[in-house]
């Protein structure tokens, strides 16, 4: 069952809010970073890199992603535990909770519905 349409969007951002640079303004060296790294910097921004073998095409993809027009402008939300990406959908899912999602509004969805979540809790978002 494919998620609902976002209530939102936002555009992708990377750690930090920079596009290519680090806190101290320095350009990112994607290269000294660890391929389970690249792709989990790749995974977190709901970018499938599981056919993306060769190093440098991981890290020519993080710099493609860091590089989206609109990035530092707005912030994405941090995936929950126990969600992955699912590029059908384009959402994050967890599949023992049956529920998506965004997190680029950091909104919840299941059953055609978006929630946010509450503490230990959903509520329904009415876009309000």
């Amino acid at each position: 069952a494919a998620a609902p349409a976002p209530a939102a969007a936002a555009s992708l951002v990377t750690d930090g809010g920079a596009a290519e640079t680090s806190g101290a303004g320095e350009e990112v060296d994607y290269s000294s970073w660890p391929i389970k790294e690249l792709k989990r910097c790749l995974q977190e921004r709901g970018v499938d890199a599981s056919q993306i073998v060769e190093k440098d095409e991981l890290i020519a993809k993080v710099r493609e992603v860091a590089a989206q027009p609109g990035v530092g402008s707005n912030q994405t939300f941090d995936v929950p535990f126990g969600y992955v990406f699912d590029p059908e959908s384009g959402y994050f899912h967890n599949p023992e909770a049956g529920m998506y999602f965004d997190n680029n509004t950091g909104l919840f969805a299941a059953g055609g519905r978006w929630y946010v979540a509450s503490g230990d809790k959903f509520i329904e978002y009415t876009g309000a």
